[in-house]
């Protein structure tokens, strides 16, 4: 298992009108279950956004 206290990954894939890939970057281990009860998200929050290779 890998465990590191900034380590944040891909939550959500979405399609944008423009063909583009927008993933959205979790914060998870900052959440108060997973975090002694204490909120602290790091912003800002993060959106990423790609164009995929085309297919041949």
């Amino acid at each position: 298992m890998l465990t590191r206290d900034e380590l944040y990954w891909p939550d959500d894939v979405i399609p944008g009108p423009d063909d583009a890939l927008y993933v959205v970057v979790s914060q998870l281990p900052t959440a108060p279950p997973l975090n002694e009860g204490q909120r602290q998200p790091s912003f800002p929050f993060l959106v990423v956004r790609f164009w995929p290779e085309a297919s041949p």
